[in-house]
């Protein structure tokens, strides 16, 4: 519910700069490579949004990459699974505690796995206080080799922090493509992409990837 919550805000709350429609705006999403489904509602007027004295103008392009990464519910699974080789969303309060890091790497894999896919994930509590606060450790291989991370336990949130573990893994693994997010909201949108590819994605959205 949470979730559908923030997407239904997130459609309210478009804004653009450029005066293109939507479609205008998946055509330019798609000419970089990104996956848009052909469900995409596209009826909704583009407005610019001011908020507090804030112009948000890339709300479109937002509204856009969740609803193209935010994949299929699976009840067994207890999480969305992805249905999108180009980007990935997921919501930073993990509703599978005991798994939410299996499955975010299961997302992360649906976009890298022309490369590689991660793997054997196996999520450690190494810390915890009373208050739900303290610390995992993940241990993942990708190609067989085994990497480990640690991450903060706050609740039932994902530390996005762990992806730059898997970054170092990667570059160990002597692959180009990095993975880059940004957020809104609670949905972490993850793309995984080379730098000259970001650079053209930040100029044509104005979104910032870290």
């Amino acid at each position: 519910m949470k979730k559908i919550l923030a997407i239904l805000c997130l459609a309210l709350l478009l804004g653009c700069s450029s005066g293109l429609s939507i479609d205008g705006h998946i055509e330019k999403l798609e000419k970089i490579g990104i996956q848009v489904p052909d469900s995409l509602e596209t009826s909704i007027d583009p407005k610019t949004v001011e908020i507090n004295g804030t112009v948000y103008q890339d709300m479109i392009y937002m509204y856009i990459l969740i609803q193209s990464g935010i994949g299929e519910y699976d009840e067994e699974k207890y999480a969305y699974v992805p249905t999108n080789e180009t980007v990935y969303v997921f919501d930073a309060e993990a509703m599978n505690i005991d798994n939410m890091y299996a499955n975010l790497c299961d997302g992360l894999s649906s976009i890298t796995k022309d490369d590689f896919v991660i793997e054997n994930v196996k999520q450690e509590v190494i810390e915890e206080s009373e208050d739900g606060i303290g610390m995992y450790q993940i241990e993942f291989t990708i190609n067989g080799n085994v990497y480990t991370a640690e991450a903060e336990m706050r609740y039932d949130w994902i530390d996005t922090n762990f992806m730059l573990y898997v970054n170092e893994a990667i570059e160990k693994e002597g692959y180009d493509n990095r993975l880059y997010y940004t957020w809104y909201t609670q949905e972490v949108v993850v793309l995984y992409r080379d730098r000259d590819w970001v650079d053209e994605f930040e100029a044509l959205t104005e979104i910032e990837l870290f």
